[in-house]
């Protein structure tokens, strides 16, 4: 009974340690609803890009009209922060969007970070000649924190619609998203359109 004892301490002790590596939060965006204290989800992604040290990987299938995050962004690119990002192209989507996303973010920030997107070519097709979408709605900072979100990178989004997401801080999961996504890219599932300063 003494080894069961140890062996309870010992994954408990295992068990806080991976605990307070890791927390996963709630964010939000839409009405309050008074019992929550859920974070918006615009200010949970504001605080991961004006603490990033190295690196910014944003996925987002629509964006527009964010001129707080946009200037975010280019902030952290200015401070030496590398910003990645893989957007849905117009030409890429089937029609799904109708302008291409890094224009309607600007061209200070099309001129400081690197913008990937999925080819036509590259993307699986169903019978019908249905083809996938880039649907991801996501941000990785320094490898160390995640933002994984049902919001675009729009003003509806973080303003208007009803949006849940989780904020991950340690723990191994934003470096396995990031790893995974990068891998996309060495790869060349995932395309370099521009490359910024």
């Amino acid at each position: 009974t003494r080894e069961l004892a140890w062996a309870l301490r010992a994954a408990n002790a295992v068990d806080e340690l991976n605990r307070l590596r890791q927390t996963v939060e709630m964010v939000w965006s839409g009405p309050s609803s008074g019992v929550s204290t859920f974070r918006r989800t615009d200010q949970a992604l504001l605080e991961l890009i004006q603490a990033a040290k190295h690196s910014i990987l944003v996925v987002t299938f629509a964006a527009y009209k964010v001129p707080n995050i946009v200037a975010a962004l280019i902030g952290a690119a200015k401070r030496g922060v590398k910003v990645a990002l893989i957007l849905e192209s117009s030409e890429d989507s089937d029609g799904a969007v109708t302008f291409n996303a890094i224009e309607a973010l600007g061209d200070e920030l099309a001129g400081v970070a690197t913008v990937y997107a999925w080819p036509t070519e590259k993307r699986g097709m169903d019978a019908k000649g249905n083809r996938g979408a880039l649907h991801v709605k996501c941000a990785v900072v320094d490898d160390e924190a995640a933002l994984i979100s049902s919001a675009n990178l729009t003003e509806h989004a973080m303003n208007l619609n009803m949006e849940l997401g989780l904020l991950i801080r340690g723990g191994d999961l934003p470096r396995q998203l990031s790893e995974h996504l990068r891998s996309l890219i060495s790869k060349g599932i995932l395309v370099r359109e521009r490359s910024g300063s």
